[in-house]
């Protein structure tokens, strides 16, 4: 039965299709002219004419052929082994599930000597190896061998195989390199028969699960031996398919590679300087028009090598130049340029850089850029740039930022420093350009001391455009003004802190006047923006002019209240008013006295006697 079954699937699959793919093969890419029939129908290529594209194509067709045909060989072949061997296992359970229903009535009555007879007639066939009947623990009943050339690891593996209730259609299936073993239980199907059991026994061995085992070992030889068949025949044509390729490779490397390698020597020795060398153009087929082509290009390389000399010339020439006017702009700029690598380590240095930093370019290309900075920049400049390179998170790196400088003698300023970032390929360069800040900052220091004086003075000073608005009004002036923020004054005039009539009288007198002559001061009177009140002023207004230019640029006031000295020179006035009241009526009456002291004197000295009164004094003050 498996013989059977083996010999009708013995592949010619195989070869059928590798035939055909061939045939086919031909017959599309051969040229009608070159393909010859004979007599007998066989047909035979003869390659004639030149070698096109058909024929480089039945080159790589070929070859791509055999790769195809091994590949399809090996899955047919492995395909053919694989359903082979599933024929012998369906046989096998089939085969074992007949006997295992000839065997049931034998193993529930215990007749071992007629299931001896029904393994050995089992056994007749070729195919089949051994036979066994199991009882439902393992236990060999009946075998058609003494001594058979396999052994199941053991009874329990039986026992074992069948653990967890199985059902009728149960069976297992164990394969070694030489056999398959088909394991199939046997079940009791005594109820069906007239085997004198009773009705408490025949449901009992119904319920009880299998009461035996069919064990079948079929022999793999032959399904081995037709394989190597086979295996031999597809061997064959395989290599036969290689001699024929290996010959039309061959035919066709010849016809190609010939002028080719005519063509790479040529192609060498241009290669080599030799730019009047040409290539042979008789060659067949696309190998004489790339030679063409090839001739043409050289023409045009010969051509082009003649100016050459003349375009490197003019091209460096024409980078020196370039050269030159970017070493000019750099050594022209005022700000101090320098360029790092990735590294850090410098590569120009202009020459501003060299008045800022007191070092030549010659000193400084080569060395680290952490040269010219102070500790700490020095210690973090190359954590910096490994970070920017690593992240492209930039800390320095794409943002301008004021940082200490290093001179040459050591002394460290302030300074401007903008990094910017150019990458040609795979190569970053960084730039730096650098401005000594030392008078600007020592200018803000200058300036802030100016703004501390103008906010702590006393006094009010304003500053103001020249179309009245105010610009700025210190804290003694806000607080004169009744103003509680900076804010409150945004967006108010020099009208808004006077009495119409002073604003008035200021509008028309008075900045007229300071226009023409610089300043003037009068006294005047500022309104209280809270109460309305109105404060007494000493008012100095004058202008604000550029230094460079002498343009007049804004207004500046100072402004003094001067509220209580007014108070004070009223009181004063009184208070002299009264005194020089006082010292009429007491100047009055002294002269009374002197004029009756004198006639005092008159008439004594008319008596004759000592003048009482001594009027020297007076007389001498009279002088």
């Amino acid at each position: 039965m498996a013989d059977a079954e083996l010999e009708r699937r013995a592949p010619t699959t195989a070869r059928v299709l590798l035939l055909s793919a061939l045939g086919g093969f031909f017959e599309q890419c051969g040229d009608p002219a070159s393909l010859q029939t004979g007599e007998t129908g066989a047909s035979r290529m003869v390659f004639t004419g030149s070698v096109g594209l058909k024929g480089r194509a039945i080159v790589f067709a070929v070859l791509l052929l055999l790769g195809t045909g091994g590949a399809v060989c090996a899955a047919l072949m492995w395909r053919h082994f694989s359903s082979s061997i599933e024929a012998v296992e369906r046989n096998a359970v089939m085969n074992a599930h007949f006997i295992g229903l000839s065997a049931e009535p034998y193993v529930l009555l215990n007749d071992v000597q007629s299931l001896d007879h029904l393994v050995q007639a089992a056994t007749t066939s070729n195919c089949v190896e051994l036979t066994q009947i199991l009882d439902n623990s393992g236990k060999v009943l009946a075998e058609s061998a003494a001594e058979p050339r396999f052994v199941l690891d053991t009874q329990v593996r039986v026992v074992e195989a069948f653990r967890g209730a199985p059902t009728r259609d149960s069976f297992r299936v164990f394969r070694t390199t030489r056999q398959c073993l088909a394991l199939v239980p046997i079940w009791p199907v005594g109820q069906q028969l007239d085997l004198g059991l009773a009705e408490e026994d025949a449901k009992e061995s119904r319920d009880s699960g299998p009461i035996g085992f069919v064990l079948l070992a079929y022999t793999l030889d032959d399904v081995y031996r037709v394989l190597a068949k086979d295996a031999f025949s597809s061997l064959a044509i395989t290599a036969a398919l290689i001699g024929f390729g290996l010959a039309v490779t061959v035919v066709m490397v010849r016809q190609l590679l010939t002028p080719i390698a005519g063509l790479v020597q040529t192609a060498s020795a241009i290669a080599e300087g030799d730019l009047s060398d040409r290539a042979s153009e008789d060659a067949p087929g696309e190998v004489g028009v790339l030679a063409r082509a090839f001739n043409n290009m050289a023409d045009k390389v010969e051509d082009y090598a003649q100016n050459l000399e003349k375009l490197v010339y003019d091209r460096t020439v024409a980078l020196e130049r370039n050269e030159a006017r970017t070493r000019a702009i750099l050594d022209t700029a005022a700000d101090g340029i320098i360029t790092i690598d990735e590294r850090g380590v410098v590569e120009s240095f202009n020459a501003a850089a060299e008045r800022v930093f007191g070092w030549t370019a010659a000193e400084v290309v080569g060395q680290n850029v952490s040269m010219l900075m102070p500790s700490p920049y020095t210690e973090s400049h190359d954590s910096f740039i490994n970070a920017y390179v690593r992240s492209g998170d930039p800390k320095l790196i794409g943002r301008g930022r004021e940082v200490q400088g290093r001179r040459k003698d050591g002394s460290t300023f302030p300074m401007d420093l903008a990094v910017s970032e150019a990458g040609v390929g795979d190569r970053r360069t960084f730039t730096g350009i650098v401005r000594d800040i030392t008078e600007r900052k020592r200018a803000e220091e200058e300036q802030q001391k100016l703004v501390s004086l103008v906010e702590n003075s006393s006094d009010l000073i304003m500053m103001c455009s020249l179309d009245g608005k105010v610009l700025h009004l210190n804290k003694s002036g806000r607080a004169t003004a009744g103003l509680d923020a900076p804010e409150q004054v945004a967006g108010t005039t020099i009208a808004d802190y006077m009495p119409s009539e002073e604003w008035a009288r200021v509008r028309e007198v008075e900045l007229p006047m300071v226009l023409k002559s610089g300043s003037a001061e009068w006294h005047g009177e500022l309104r209280h923006f809270k109460t309305g009140a109105r404060i007494s002023m000493q008012i100095s207004f004058f202008l604000i002019r550029h230094p460079q230019t002498g343009e007049a640029m804004c207004f500046g006031s100072i402004q003094r209240d001067i509220t209580a000295q007014k108070l004070a020179e009223r009181q004063l006035k009184k208070n002299m008013a009264e005194l020089e009241q006082f010292n009429r009526l007491a100047v009055g009456r002294e002269l009374r006295m002197i004029e009756l002291k004198r006639q005092v004197n008159e008439i004594a000295r008319a008596a004759g006697l000592d003048e009482p009164y001594d009027l020297a004094f007076v007389a001498s003050t009279r002088r």
